[in-house]
């Protein structure tokens, strides 16, 4: 059985496939995507629909897209000027709130109808992120628990109160509303399997397709990798490969990542990376507990924030 062009949305995550298909020793078709023009600038590339003028580039689509959402801020702009929710901000700074807002949310109905993984049935629920879309903090599980899916949102079972409690310790979570506080939390793993055994390497390449836009549309100062696998795959991704080490020897660290891809101005951006432990594994290693504590008041201290004086139970019951 070999994999085809039809059933990727890019022509990389078609050529990912083909490779793991090859690494598992199977034998792929010789199937060629086709190529056809973009419908607005002409540029070749790998045919995503039969329908012409549903045949965007990405660069065409970005565009269209950040037209889309200037057009419906254009029209609600004077809604969003009485809104009381967004007294003291300038009218610049709602603006940028809401472009970043509906942009994550145009993403996250993006991925509703693209992405499937190989354990995916016929009412698979995708696990979104949650938070502020504008955040200084991005803060990045590994897989889906239970409770999660059930709430199609990450980190919100019990894992999510052990973050949730770091996070006001860190001075990061405050009263307000958390689409208001300076963090974002999502997931690598966009689906929860039934079994850790059906994710596939396949699964996680295609999840990491859609987080590295999710990245870029939040644009973080700080991310925060929750467990070794997040660490390797975001540090292999923002070229500090070399940093890569068991995670009981960079817990608490930061390091500074290159972004891939060059910004407006033709620069490339810096981003910095704290390695953590995650949440769930503490759950059952309760000891970790504090040294997650320690790292986030590491972490708030470099951004200089003033770290509270809440206790913080390291023998939650659970």
């Amino acid at each position: 059985m070999g994999v085809e062009r039809v059933d990727y949305s890019s022509d990389q995550e078609y050529l990912q496939a083909v490779q793991q298909e090859i690494d598992e020793g199977n034998q792929p078709h010789n199937y060629e995507p086709n190529l056809v023009p973009c419908i607005l600038c002409g540029r070749q590339m790998y045919e995503k629909s039969s329908i012409p003028k549903e045949n965007f580039c990405e660069k065409c689509e970005e565009q269209a897209t950040e037209k889309a959402i200037m057009d419906e801020w254009e029209e609600t702009e004077e809604l969003w000027e009485k809104d009381n929710v967004f007294q003291g901000e300038s009218i610049a700074e709602r603006k940028f709130r809401y472009i970043k807002k509906r942009g994550i949310e145009l993403f996250n109905k993006q991925i509703q109808k693209e992405l499937k993984l190989s354990f995916s049935g016929p009412e698979e629920k995708l696990v979104l992120g949650r938070g502020n879309t504008s955040a200084t903090f991005m803060f990045i599980g590994e897989v889906p628990s239970k409770e999660d899916a059930e709430e199609s949102k990450a980190l919100v079972g019990k894992s999510g109160v052990i973050l949730d409690m770091l996070l006001e310790n860190g001075g990061i979570k405050t009263s307000m509303p958390e689409e208001y506080d300076d963090y974002y939390i999502t997931n690598l793993i966009k689906e929860k399997p039934n079994k850790i055994t059906q994710l596939k390497p396949v699964d996680a390449e295609r999840c990491f397709l859609y987080l590295k836009d999710e990245i870029n549309l939040v644009k973080p100062e700080y991310i925060i990798c929750l467990g070794e696998y997040v660490i390797k795959t975001l540090f292999k991704y923002y070229k500090i490969e070399d940093s890569i080490k068991p995670i009981n020897e960079i817990h608490g660290q930061l390091f500074e990542g290159t972004c891939p891809k060059i910004n407006k101005k033709g620069e490339y951006d810096k981003v910095k990376l704290v390695a953590m432990y995650s949440p769930h594994r503490s759950l059952y290693h309760k000891k970790e507990r504090k040294i997650m504590l320690d790292d986030m008041n590491i972490l708030s201290g470099d951004y200089l924030l003033n770290s509270s004086n809440n206790y913080f139970d390291t023998n939650m019951p659970f």
